[in-house]
């Protein structure tokens, strides 16, 4: 039984999708759906997989628009940690403001929670959550064996801004230092923007150090 990873960019910003999957039982686990529903659900089906919850990695809206919508089509619920569901539930007037429109606002459907060292099953694969706020106050990351999805805590060769509401640079840096870099080296990174890494790259490259 073997772990798989299928991560691609959806939305306007391009934020990382990332669908998680065991190879035997196919139970799967969506990370930050973002807006391209349709792309979504045709790999869950080509795939034949079992989708079992979806995961926010944390609140902005590039990462959890239509969410509900994907939510009814899979007939699943949406887990994000406590502290970002007030950013989760203001999402939408925060795109509309970013991007500058006035089309009227969705209402983001209920969620439930998250919480540090939680545990989220794929087939046998144990995936833990890791609390990284900084970028948000509730953002997180999840990691499973040797494989981090690090939603905008860390990007490759670079950080998550932390100039939006509840942003903190010296959060940030204490949550990749104290919780991500004490991983091992050849740790894949995923990141919620842009292409992988790993966190022995990141301890060379990263800005913060």
């Amino acid at each position: 039984m073997v772990l798989k990873i299928d991560s691609f960019p959806v939305g306007d910003l391009q934020a990382n999708c990332t669908i998680v999957y065991d190879d035997e039982s196919k139970e799967a686990l969506i990370v930050d759906p973002g807006g391209d529903i349709p792309t979504i659900l045709e790999k869950v089906k080509g795939l034949g997989l079992k989708v079992k919850q979806i995961y926010l990695t944390h609140g902005h809206f590039d990462h959890i628009d239509m969410t509900g919508q994907l939510e009814k089509d899979l007939g699943v619920k949406t887990s994000i940690h406590p502290a970002d569901v007030p950013i989760y539930e203001k999402s939408p007037q925060l795109m509309m403001m970013m991007l500058r429109s006035r089309a009227p606002l969705p209402t983001m459907p209920p969620v439930a929670t998250h919480k540090e060292g939680d545990i989220f099953k794929v087939g046998p694969h144990e995936g833990r959550v890791i609390h990284t706020p900084g970028h948000s106050p509730g953002g997180t990351c999840l990691l499973f064996d040797g494989i981090l999805i690090a939603g905008d805590t860390l990007f490759r060769g670079n950080v998550g801004r932390t100039d939006l509401p509840g942003g903190s640079w010296e959060t940030l840096v204490d949550s990749i230092k104290n919780k991500l870099f004490v991983l091992p080296d050849d740790t894949r990174v995923i990141c919620g923007h842009g292409s992988d890494t790993t966190i022995g790259y990141e301890k060379r490259r990263s800005p913060i150090l």
